[in-house]
């Protein structure tokens, strides 16, 4: 153990002073969409973003900036959509309060299946023909064990024909074959075979000094490796699923909180709640980062989730009721 630790000190990488060095990266445009944007994703050719106080979509054109009419969204409750994912000539759509699914029809932005899944649906992913539904409540444990589900529902007929038990599910990203699962109170990522339905790995990603409620949150695949976020230590770990061993960690300055992710472009791109950074892959080194809005102290939206659009980056302003696009 101490020699493996030892390794991965060698791997640490720090931010440096990637935040105030000068910046290739620049706002080049600000779009207004509905209250509160928070999850984007792209699909046949536009961006199409979740507005979680209005419980609707706005889609926009990358190409010439214009939003189009909002798609409202139905649900019981309160819907909150925060969750997007995207495929199949679909949206998807996740309220994370009251567990609505939502499917929309990209070529005629109208809603065409609502359903729900547990409350506390957290992250969302498209696998062939079958989305998978992370859904994890905190508040309803005993003992050690909360609960937590992963739902499969059929793209298809829009109904669920799987629910499978999963300890503490937050984020999900698919590659490799593999359905990729932040367990978010047991520091680990959870390795799903999708076609066999069965865990075939538990990845500790632990990085030491994590609290109950400290774990990692989100992650995303790329450039031969899972990346996972660690918002409250300030960084984020990249995973070789080859050997199912981390083997890089990433710092991040001081109360930068790295939370979710997107690839393109060459890089890996981490968005915090005032700040977009970028990561070389080839080196594990950020290499340029961007404040992006204005953002109080006491802020508990900020920016919310971002995309890579050919040379450029869209990320949500949850507090401008913006969506803004990053050149470089």
């Amino acid at each position: 153990m101490r020699t493996f630790m030892l390794m991965l000190a060698t791997l640490v990488c720090t931010a440096g002073v990637a935040g105030a060095a000068p910046t290739s990266l620049r706002i080049g445009a600000k779009v207004s969409v509905g209250k509160h944007p928070a999850g984007i994703a792209v699909a046949d050719g536009l961006l199409w973003v979740t507005n979680d106080v209005d419980n609707t979509v706005t889609a926009i054109d990358p190409a010439t900036g214009t939003a189009g009419p909002l798609v409202h969204l139905g649900g019981g409750g309160f819907p909150d959509p925060r969750v997007v994912a995207s495929g199949g000539g679909s949206v998807w759509v996740a309220a994370p309060t009251t567990g609505t699914i939502s499917r929309i029809d990209t070529s005629t932005s109208k809603v065409t299946a609502t359903l729900t899944v547990p409350e506390s649906a957290g992250g969302l992913a498209l696998d062939g023909g079958s989305l998978w539904v992370t859904s994890f409540d905190p508040y309803r444990c005993s003992g050690n064990r909360c609960f937590g589900r992963l739902t499969q529902i059929d793209a298809r007929s829009a109904h669920v024909v799987g629910r499978f038990d999963v300890r503490t599910p937050v984020g999900i990203a698919v590659g490799f074959g593999s359905l990729w699962i932040v367990d978010h109170r047991g520091m680990a990522l959870t390795r799903f075979d999708p076609r066999t339905r069965k865990t075939v790995a538990r990845i500790s990603v632990r990085l030491g000094r994590e609290g109950t409620f400290d774990g990692p949150e989100l992650d995303a695949v790329g450039f031969g490796s899972v990346w996972v976020s660690h918002p409250s230590q300030n960084s984020v770990v990249r995973v070789d699923p080859r050997t199912n061993k981390i083997v890089a960690r990433i710092r991040f300055p001081h109360r930068a909180t790295p939370l979710s992710f997107a690839v393109g472009a060459g890089s890996i791109w981490v968005l915090g709640p005032k700040r977009v950074f970028r990561i070389d892959p080839a080196t594990n080194h950020i290499v340029d980062s961007i404040a992006v809005g204005k953002h109080s102290d006491s802020d508990y939206r900020g920016l919310r989730r971002l995309v890579v659009v050919g040379n450029s980056v869209w990320v949500t302003d949850g507090d401008a009721d913006t969506v803004d696009r990053i050149d470089f």
